[in-house]
């Protein structure tokens, strides 16, 4: 994903590039609130490339940063003997991004990984990065209370972002199908 950079960016969603450069350069006093990113908006609008665009630029300055997803965390959980042990690992980064946010099983232990990562992040005031294809209204109102706990914890310590525009994948899709 490293080619995933606001030099590649085609600049169809100008507002969150604008909002992730803006995140970048006023870094330093979003990570002493310990504020993240939280990307939501349809599926292939570009929230991933967003996230990894700033990772990338993170990365360049020598930030040490994380880009995963809660089914590889619950994976590596569930195989641990020492489960504290990996949450506690996932604060060794000062940027932790975490993709497709509900794209994960809808277990209890599923559930339970996700708030210790997201409580640890928030406890420590470290910035995370969450994608999701859920909906303002989804994150706000939950009628599931340890949904909502979790979404809750999320938007006090991300800043919401909504990506819009169409399905990219499904547009590449149908030019591709052009060539054959």
């Amino acid at each position: 994903l490293k080619s995933w950079n606001f030099e590649n960016d085609d600049l169809e969603n100008e507002k969150v590039t604008n909002t992730c450069k803006n995140y970048i350069k006023k870094f330093k006093e979003f990570r002493a609130d310990g504020k993240g990113l939280l990307f939501y908006g349809g599926i292939g609008t570009g929230k991933t490339f967003f996230a990894c665009c700033i990772a990338n630029a993170f990365i360049d300055q020598g930030k040490s940063v994380l880009v995963t997803n809660f089914p590889r965390i619950i994976n590596l959980l569930m195989a641990a003997y020492d489960k504290q042990a990996i949450i506690d690992s996932l604060n060794d980064y000062e940027i932790l991004i975490i993709d497709d946010l509900a794209a994960e099983r809808d277990t209890e232990f599923a559930l339970e990984c996700i708030w210790n990562v997201i409580d640890s992040r928030s406890k420590t005031k470290l910035p995370t990065i969450i994608t999701t294809n859920l909906t303002l209204k989804d994150l706000t109102v939950s009628t599931d209370q340890r949904h909502e706990r979790i979404y809750n914890r999320l938007l006090e310590m991300c800043i919401p972002v909504e990506v819009e525009g169409a399905n990219r994948r499904k547009i590449e899709a149908i030019k591709s199908m052009e060539y054959y």
